[in-house]
């Protein structure tokens, strides 16, 4: 192997070592900005379970100051389904399922 095909091959390899080491530094940067939304989320988080607790505590005093019962109300609440779907398009959808085990 001549000197020139050395040369040609680390150059290669030299190109290739800083290509990595700016993807590297791309990553690196990308990382620290996932973590900072990450800590922001968090704090977020944070407030927010913080609030829902002194609203939940405000609105339990004051349906116990008009008698008003919470954990009858809460047994009636329908919760939203984590797919977005009504009421009527889960029926629908267990209808459909329903045809198609008896189909089967």
């Amino acid at each position: 192997m001549g000197l020139g095909s050395t040369a040609k091959t680390l150059q290669k390899v030299a190109d290739i070592a800083e290509k990595l080491f700016k993807r590297m530094n791309q990553m690196r940067q990308e990382i620290q900005g996932l973590q900072a939304a990450l800590d922001n989320t968090e704090t977020d988080t944070a407030e927010l379970r913080r609030e829902l607790a002194e609203t939940r505590a405000l609105v339990e005093a004051v349906a116990e100051a008009e008698g008003v019962d919470t954990e009858a109300v809460l047994e009636d609440v329908t919760y939203p389904d984590p797919e977005g779907k009504t009421a009527a398009e889960r029926a629908a959808a267990e209808a459909d399922d329903d045809g198609d085990e008896a189909a089967a």
